[in-house]
């Protein structure tokens, strides 16, 4: 429901709610010094103006806006001006997994590692450890592997090297990465 638009020179500042339960409420990011303010409902506005950002999806696929010559993130935005981070965690989730939804309810502070298991509980991270590996010497196969983590913890190899040769295969990188441990892969 859009409700009490009010004209603000050229620009309409409009206030949102989604229902009569979850009114719009804006606070200031503090990492912006206040001069931008994000909404309970996941949407960015300048201080001074009151104007409404546009947040257009970025590289990663999170709604994005400049400020100062730099990309900011809105999840991240809304997290620091609602959520409370007494544990100092890097990462801001969406609970949901959908990346668009920046609604405060969807949003909670994690670690880089409880991030990365929260993708995989919801199926939303797929493993390049799923991926089957071949462990070839003088073009024999000695063994096969579910994934590169496990041929590099039977042959005590690191796991990073044994893919970097499984990605490199028929690409310019080829030359550079051509065995690791000894072995082709």
């Amino acid at each position: 429901l859009i409700n009490k638009p009010r004209n603000c020179g050229f620009f309409m500042d409009v206030k949102m709610t989604d229902n009569v339960n979850h009114p719009e409420h804006w606070r200031p990011v503090p990492s912006t010094n206040g001069k931008i303010e994000a909404s309970n409902l996941g949407r960015i506005r300048t201080s001074l103006t009151k104007f409404i950002r546009k947040t257009p999806i970025g590289k990663r696929g999170y709604p994005v806006f400049s400020f100062q010559r730099r990309l900011l993130t809105v999840h991240r935005c809304v997290a620091e001006a609602f959520i409370p981070n007494p544990e100092k965690k890097q990462q801001v989730n969406h609970i949901d997994g959908d990346k668009s939804n920046n609604r405060l309810e969807n949003l909670e502070w994690a670690t880089p590692r409880e991030n990365v298991m929260h993708a995989r509980r919801t199926g939303l991270h797929k493993s390049d450890g799923d991926k089957p590996v071949l462990k070839i010497k003088n073009g024999i196969v000695l063994a096969r592997y579910k994934s590169a983590s496990e041929a590099g913890r039977v042959n005590g190899i690191s796991r990073s090297n044994i893919a970097n040769v499984c990605r490199a295969k028929g690409t310019a990188r080829e030359s550079h990465y051509k065995t690791a441990g000894g072995f082709e892969w």
